[in-house]
């Protein structure tokens, strides 16, 4: 359920054309290393028919494709998908949707580069990056910086649950060494969470979700979440995210008294706010807080071998204020200045 009551925007898009036939000749002639000289002769004989053909069948409008997005991972200011200095994916909001994704970290699976590392605690899994682990790979969120948890606190996946998901709007990841600009933590890799911003008119979004598991082993869950964003007068802008997932753990199944994937409760919000005092010019403040339980039935691997249940309690909290400006110019100057903490409480 969506709701954009503003006009609605033409995209920029570029026409892409294809010539009939030719798709399927340079097919044909890039595995001619392979083929043999008549799979060749033939390839290049649907090349010239296809040119050969009248140019009202020739020139026929395919699919029109975005203009690629800006990006600002990979040299800290925005610039163009195609000329980033660096081994890049980023993820769309388009992409997150159909995943159906719960964390940025589901968000990211079969993604090139990108493998998952199995925990020993409740069916955690962490991530890294070409074979780094995630204690290497920098994680961001609009630009600054979230600790990987897992370099303090043993078998956690902590850092890849501080925003809701629907308050993402895409996810920049960069694949190999960028510790000349961001240090030593993103010796692996950079994971950069870029959130939705508030827009000039009044919108929002809401969507609810159940699941239900296969077997009778569990898994079943829910999730539910909403999005309002708008104007405060002429020079304000709010926007508001909540968000609830809630998933059943799994049973093992060679000991259904133990919990091969722990349940999980998890409840966030995410308040924007911006002031735009001049041209050029914008004033924002963000706070996140996130509330999560997760429950595993679990035994002990020596003494008595007993049976228990352990509970996991998670408290993550994020306040920032920022002043960015556009000065213009023949050196087109920009500014910056950032302030904010993150603080994540556990307790089991």
């Amino acid at each position: 359920l969506a709701w954009h009551p503003g006009p609605a925007k033409k995209p920029n898009h570029v026409n892409a054309w294809r010539v009939p036939g030719a798709q399927a000749a340079r097919m044909a002639v890039r595995g001619a290393s392979s083929l043999s000289l008549a799979h060749a002769g033939a390839a290049l004989c649907g090349l010239l028919a296809a040119w050969a053909a009248p140019a009202g069948a020739r020139a026929q409008p395919i699919e029109s494709l975005p203009t690629p997005s800006a990006v600002v991972t990979a040299t800290r200011h925005p610039m163009p998908f195609a000329d980033a200095p660096a081994s890049m994916t980023v993820v769309t909001r388009k992409q997150i949707e159909q995943r159906g994704a719960d964390n940025a970290l589901q968000a990211l699976l079969g993604e090139s580069g990108i493998t998952l590392q199995g925990r020993a605690i409740g069916g955690r899994r962490g991530l890294s990056v070409r074979g780094m682990d995630g204690r290497h790979v920098l994680t961001l969120v609009n630009g600054k910086r979230i600790s990987a948890s897992d370099g303090v606190i043993g078998h956690s996946d902590f850092q890849y649950d501080w925003i809701p998901i629907e308050g993402i709007e895409r996810i920049e990841v960069i694949r190999g060494p960028m510790s000349v600009l961001y240090g030593s933590e993103a010796l692996g890799g950079v994971i950069n969470i870029i959130l939705r911003q508030p827009a000039a008119a009044w919108g929002g979004s809401a969507m609810i979700e159940g699941r239900q598991a296969p077997d009778s082993r569990g898994g079943d869950g829910q999730r539910a979440a909403a999005r309002v964003a708008g104007p405060l007068g002429e020079k304000f802008l709010l926007g508001v995210t909540l968000s609830d997932v809630r998933l059943e753990s799994v049973d093992s199944e060679a000991d259904p008294r133990i919990s091969e994937i722990e349940e999980r409760e998890k409840r966030d919000a995410l308040l924007q706010l911006a002031w735009l005092p001049a041209d050029g010019q914008l004033v924002e403040a963000e706070y996140w807080s996130g509330n999560e339980e997760r429950w595993a039935q679990a035994r002990e691997r020596g003494g008595r071998k007993r049976y228990y249940k352990t509970l996991t309690d998670l408290d993550r909290d994020h306040a920032s204020l920022g002043w960015a400006a556009q000065w213009g110019g023949p050196l087109e100057v920009s500014s910056l200045l950032r302030v904010y903490e993150s603080s994540l409480e556990m307790g089991n």
